[in-house]
C-alpha cells in the first residue's frame, strides 16, 4: 500500500504544447516521448483544429464541465499509459482496415436464424446514420439520447452520435417519462432513439418541455410516421445513404480526443443523476487497458453476449469499445435475458468471455443447486468429490503452489512426489472431476468455451465465487464506476483473492483516504486516463470529485451484512398490514435472527444494533431505489428521518 500512496502523490507527468502543434510528453523535465502531431492544412489557421479525428486540441486542465470544452490527457512516458491516444472514429477506421470482414454484430431474428454484419458494414451503417442525425438538426455538443435493450441500432446510433459531432447519452429502458425528461433536457439532446412505441410514449408525453428535441426515431415494431418528426430506422438509413460524405467528413476533421463524446448518467443516490462527461481517451484507453490485462483476447476468434444495460458504463466499455479494438463479435441476446432467457442464449452462442452481475450468478447458482438437489444418491456422491477435488486445485493454483502447465504439478516437485501426485494426487482427481463433472455444468450452461469469468457493479458473496470455483468456473471480480470510464480494476485467474475488489488496472493509481483526508475514512482516490472530464454543467459538483492532483475523490460507504442474514418471506395481509410491523411476536422473532447473526460478527462495528419495519419495501417507483436498484439515501433518510433519528436516542 505504501507504494500505491507513493505514486498517488507525485504529480503527473506534463505535457507540453508548441506552436506547431507538436505535443510532448515531459519528465522531470526530459522530454520522453512526442504524442501527436497536428499538421494542420495550409490555408487554416492553428487555432482551428482542422486535423481530427485522433488530433488533441491543446487544453490548460484535466477537468471540464461544459460542452465544447477540452482536457489534458494523463498520458505516462511509459506502460500501459503511454499508449498514444486515439478516437472512437480512428479506432474504428484502425479495426476496420484490420479486419474488414470480422464478424462485428450478430442480431438472432424471428425465424430463429443469426444475422450477421462485419465490420467493414457496421462502419458503413455508422457513417449513413450518422449523416442522417446531422441532416436531422444535430448540433455540435448536443446528444443523441438512445432508450431501448442492446441492439445493432443501439451500438450504430452511439457511434453515429459520436461521429456526427455530439454526444452519446444511454438512458435506463425502466426510467420514468420524468427522468427520461432530465436526461434529455440536461443533454440538450437533439434526437432521442428509441426501441419501440412503449418508449416512444414516454418521450412524446415530455416532448412539449423539450426545447432542443428535433427528431425522434424508433427502431422496432409499427412507426406512426404521421406524427411530426417521428421516423422509423429504415427511414434514417435511407435519409443517410442520399447525403454526401462531404459534410460528415468536415464534422470528423474537427473532432478532438481529449473532447468529450459520451454522457453516462450517474444511478442519482445522492441527487438527480449527473452527467457524467467521457472523452474519446477515457473509453478508447481503458478498453485497451482491459484488452492488455486479459492478455489473450483473439480478435474474430471470441465472443461475447452483450445483455448488460447499454445506459451502463460498464456494458459501454465493454460491449462496445473492448470488442471494437480487438474486432471480436457482439451476439445480442433477447430482451427477456434477465428474466430467463439468457441461458439459451448462452448454450447456442458459447461465449468465449462473460461478464455478469451478481444476481446474473446468483440465479445460476440457483438452477444448479436445483438440478443438484433431483439427482439420485450416486450423482450427488459423485458431484460432491468433483466439487472438493476442482476447489482443492484452484485454491492451490491461486496461493501459487501448482504450477499450471502440468496440470496441477507443485512447482518445487520431485520425482517420488510427482509419482505420488499423479496416482492420487489432484492431477489425476481434478482431470477426472472434470471430464466426469466440470464439463457437463459448463456446457448446459453454455461455458464450455469460456476463459474469463468475470462478475461486477455489486460484490458477489465469497461463498458463490467458492460454489463455482469447486466446479472449474472461476469468477474474477472487477470494480469501477461511470466516473472512471467502466473498470479501474480487473483480475486474472489465478492472480486473484476470492475476497478481493479486483487488480489495479495498469496505468492507475489508487490511494484510500483515512482520518485526514478531505471526506474522512471510506474515501477511495483513483487517477488515471480513464478519470472522467467532469459532470457536465456543474463545475462545483466536478471540483468535489476531482481534486488539483487530478485524483478522482469517491466516498464508499458499505453496510456489512453478517454471514448468516435473516430472511423473511412476505406476507399477504389485509388492513393488518398496517399494525403487523408493531406486533411483538415479529420484532421478537428479528431480533433472535439478529442475536444469531451478530454471533458471527468478527467486531462490534459489524454488529447489527438497532432495526425498524418500514411500511411498504423500497422501490423505484417509491423513489428510494435508482434504475439500478442502488438504495439513494438522501431520498431514505427525507423519508423516514424520524425512524432514523430514533436510533440514536438514549
Amino acid at each position: 500500500m505504501s507504494n500505491v500512496v507513493q505514486s498517488c502523490t507525485r504529480k503527473p507527468v506534463e505535457q507540453k504544447y508548441f506552436e506547431d502543434n507538436t505535443t510532448v510528453i515531459v519528465e522531470n523535465g526530459e522530454e520522453i516521448i512526442k504524442v501527436n502531431t497536428m499538421q494542420v492544412p495550409n490555408g487554416i489557421s492553428h487555432g482551428k483544429h482542422l486535423n481530427g479525428p485522433d488530433q488533441v486540441i491543446p487544453a490548460d486542465s484535466f477537468i471540464c464541465s461544459v460542452p465544447g470544452g477540452h482536457v489534458k490527457l494523463h498520458v505516462q512516458a511509459r506502460g500501459v499509459a503511454s499508449e498514444p491516444p486515439i478516437s472512437v472514429p480512428g479506432l474504428l477506421n484502425r479495426t476496420v482496415a484490420r479486419y474488414p470482414d470480422a464478424t462485428a454484430l450478430a442480431t438472432k431474428k424471428a425465424d430463429g436464424k443469426w444475422h450477421k454484419i462485419t465490420y467493414k458494414q457496421y462502419q458503413e451503417r455508422v457513417r449513413t446514420v450518422a449523416k442522417a442525425f446531422i441532416k436531422l438538426g444535430l448540433e455540435r455538443y448536443h446528444s443523441v439520447c438512445i432508450l431501448g435493450f442492446n441492439s445493432e441500432q443501439w451500438f450504430v446510433a452511439d457511434l453515429a452520435a459520436i461521429h456526427a459531432g455530439g454526444y452519446a447519452a444511454g438512458i435506463y429502458t425502466t426510467n420514468s417519462a420524468d427522468a427520461c425528461y432530465h436526461c434529455l433536457l440536461s443533454s440538450r439532446a437533439n434526437i432521442c432513439a428509441v426501441q419501440d412505441k412503449k418508449q416512444l410514449d414516454k418521450i412524446l408525453s415530455v416532448r412539449h418541455k423539450l426545447p432542443h428535441l428535433k427528431a425522434l426515431i424508433q427502431w422496432e415494431g409499427n412507426v406512426d410516421t404521421s406524427v411530426p418528426g417521428v421516423y422509423s430506422w429504415d427511414q434514417v438509413l435511407e435519409m443517410g445513404a442520399k447525403e454526401p460524405n462531404t459534410q460528415l467528413d468536415n464534422v470528423l476533421k474537427t473532432i478532438a480526443v481529449n473532447e468529450c463524446c459520451t454522457l453516462v448518467y450517474t444511478s442519482g443516490t445522492v441527487g438527480p443523476p449527473k452527467a457524467v462527461m467521457l472523452s474519446h481517451d477515457n473509453l478508447t484507453w481503458d478498453a485497451y487497458s482491459i484488452t492488455e490485462r486479459v492478455g489473450d483476447l483473439q480478435p474474430t476468434y471470441d465472443r461475447i453476449i452483450s445483455f448488460l444495460p447499454l445506459s451502463h458504463v460498464a456494458a459501454q466499455v465493454v460491449d462496445i469499445y473492448t470488442t471494437l479494438s480487438n474486432a471480436i463479435p457482439v451476439f445480442f441476446a433477447q430482451p427477456d435475458a434477465l428474466k430467463g432467457s439468457l441461458v439459451e442464449t448462452l448454450k447456442e452462442v458459447r461465449p468465449t468471455r462473460f461478464l455478469g452481475v451478481p444476481r446474473v450468478w446468483e440465479k445460476m447458482y440457483e438452477k444448479i443447486m436445483a438440478v443438484g438437489a433431483s439427482s439420485g444418491y450416486f450423482k450427488k456422491q459423485i458431484a460432491m468429490c468433483a466439487k472438493e477435488k476442482g476447489l482443492k486445485y484452484h485454491l492451490a493454483r491461486i496461493n501459487g503452489a501448482l504450477s499450471s502447465s502440468m496440470y496441477g504439478l507443485p512447482i518445487d516437485f520431485t520425482i517420488i512426489e510427482m509419482i505420488k501426485f499423479w496416482v492420487d494426487g489432484s492431477a489425476f482427481g481434478y482431470k477426472m472431476a472434470k471430464s466426469l463433472v466440470f464439463n457437463k455444468i459448463h456446457e448446459s450452461l453454455g461455458l464450455d468455451h469460456c476463459t474469463t469469468f468475470v462478475t461486477s457493479a455489486a460484490p458477489l458473496s465469497p461463498d458463490i465465487k467458492k460454489f463455482f470455483l469447486s466446479l472449474d468456473l472461476p469468477i474474477v471480480d472487477a470494480f469501477g464506476m461511470s466516473e472512471a470510464s467502466g473498470a479501474h480494476t480487473l483480475s486474472i485467474y489465478p492472480k486473484f483473492s476470492l475476497d478481493s475488489a479486483g487488480a489495479l488496472l495498469d496505468g492507475t493509481e489508487t490511494m484510500f483516504g483515512g482520518a485526514t483526508s478531505p471526506n474522512g475514512p471510506g474515501e477511495i482516490m483513483m487517477r488515471g486516463r480513464h478519470v472522467f472530464m467532469g459532470y457536465l454543467n456543474d463545475e462545483a459538483k466536478t471540483k468535489e470529485a476531482i481534486d488539483e492532483e487530478v485524483l478522482l475523490m469517491k466516498r464508499l460507504l458499505s453496510l456489512s451484512a453478517p454471514s448468516e442474514p435473516c430472511n423473511f418471506s412476505r406476507i399477504k395481509c389485509d388492513e393488518s398490514q398496517y399494525t403487523i410491523r408493531y406486533y411483538y411476536m415479529v420484532h421478537k422473532a428479528i431480533e433472535e435472527g439478529i442475536a444469531r447473526a451478530n454471533k458471527h460478527a468478527i467486531s462490534n462495528a459489524q454488529k447489527i444494533q438497532k432495526f425498524a419495519i418500514l411500511p411498504a419495501d423500497f422501490s423505484v417507483h417509491s423513489g428510494e431505489l435508482g434504475p439500478t436498484l442502488k438504495v439513494k439515501r438522501n431520498v431514505v433518510y427525507e423519508k423516514y428521518k424520524d425512524i432514523i433519528e430514533d436510533f440514536y436516542k438514549e
